[in-house]
């Protein structure tokens, strides 16, 4: 604001307007928790009052012929600036790194070069697959990048180089892009090119169609290859994780056809689902018991919110991985349709992960702080206070009960 006053402009020819697509409009207190009191009555603050034909602008159509209605404030303004600040969850778990893995060794066996860059603190289990050794933590990436000059990006379980917090700057640098990823598309920015298939239950049963076509027709002068039983099994733990054990809506009768070929090629099938789900270390089972007892309901019991933050963890020794799971508990609490989970990454920073059960879509309220996912299982991350973040959250989740 002060930029745009130093320019000659003041703040009564200044509107923020909530861009809210078709979502529910925001209340007065949801908008102070947005911009802040002092903003809120500095300048002027308002919906996007969708449902008022008064307030819409007819653009005409587009080339498809799709009509074309723009708020008229924005439609009006002499300059209009787009703000958002949200980089998503960037903590892999078995889905992200079974696939990296695993595309990984498919790649070796091509004859390339490659090098797969994660995360540090990985969620129990994950340092166990086959393969996780090879990991280059994302505090060496800047390294990596100068010394061995890199020419080609492939993100998995990911579309979108601005959702992978700390490796941003890094990737951004890539002129060859690619991914592979399972996720909604959401927000305003464009996936990278390649394969978004939202409809798949998971990034690895793309990665195993991707490595079998691979195998079966490498190119010239290269070796066609089977997939390996180390690559089988980086995929099983995506697989069985991302459909939560074959018990999520996302499960389909070509899950278990890929579950039956991984487990004919001597996937340990009961080793990995030990090794990947339901481990707890004693320091996460201390803080389970903090962030159990943070449940509250709200709506007659059909919202759950629950909280990790910064203080637990420094108390029982936890860290943000062991929380992985805590929300499955949250949603097998009967009664409770919508859940939100929000954990302190940072001081006044709060990673929130949303979930429905039964019929429902979060992904919605994800994509509005600039996150996404699935409509049954979704995330994204928000700054305020933590009663503000809930409070909103709340809000938001109850527009989408029936």
């Amino acid at each position: 604001l002060e930029r745009r006053n130093a320019a000659g402009v003041p703040d009564a020819d200044i509107t923020c307007l909530m861009a809210l697509g078709t979502h529910r409009y925001m209340t007065e207190a949801e908008m102070i928790a947005k911009v802040g009191r002092a903003v809120f009555e500095r300048i002027r603050v308002r919906n996007h009052r969708w449902q008022e034909p008064g307030e819409l602008a007819d653009l005409g159509v587009s080339a498809m012929g799709t009509p074309i209605e723009v708020n008229r404030h924005v439609a009006a303004a002499d300059v209009v600036i787009g703000i958002g600040a949200i980089v998503p969850h960037h903590i892999p778990g078995p889905g992200a790194v079974g696939s990296a893995l695993a595309l990984a060794e498919a790649l070796d066996l091509l004859g390339c070069e490659v090098r797969v860059v994660g995360y540090p603190d990985p969620a129990l289990g994950l340092s166990d697959l086959p393969g996780y050794d090879r990991v280059v933590t994302c505090d060496k990436a800047e390294q990596l990048f100068l010394d061995e000059q890199p020419d080609t990006l492939v993100l998995v379980d990911c579309h979108r180089i601005d959702r992978t917090g700390p490796l941003q700057d890094v990737l951004d640098r890539f002129t060859t892009r690619w991914c592979i990823d399972h996720h909604l598309i959401s927000g305003r920015k464009g996936p990278e090119p390649g394969w978004v298939e939202p409809r798949s239950c998971s990034t690895c049963t793309l990665i195993h169609q991707v490595a079998t076509a691979l195998g079966a027709e490498p190119g010239e002068g290269r070796e066609p290859f089977e997939l390996t039983l180390d690559m089988a099994t980086n995929i099983y733990a995506g697989l069985i994780n991302d459909t939560g054990g074959f018990r999520f809506s996302n499960t389909h009768p070509l899950t278990f056809e890929l579950a039956r070929r991984l487990c004919a090629l001597g996937v340990d099938t009961a080793g990995v689902a030990r090794m990947t789900m339901h481990r707890y270390r004693p320091a996460g089972i201390a803080l389970m018991e903090k962030v159990l007892a943070t449940f509250t309901y709200h709506h007659g019991g059909r919202i759950l919110t629950a909280v990790a933050d910064q203080a637990m963890l420094e108390a029982t020794g936890g860290t943000l991985s062991d929380t992985e799971g805590f929300v499955n508990i949250a949603t097998a609490v009967d009664g409770v349709e919508r859940v939100a989970f929000i954990k302190e990454t940072a001081p006044g920073v709060w990673r929130a992960s949303l979930r429905v059960r039964g019929s429902g879509d979060v992904q919605q309220v994800a994509a509005r702080y600039g996150g996404g996912g699935h409509k049954q299982a979704a995330g994204c991350t928000i700054e305020g206070e933590r009663d503000e973040v809930l409070a909103a959250l709340v809000a938001d989740l109850a527009g989408t009960l029936e």
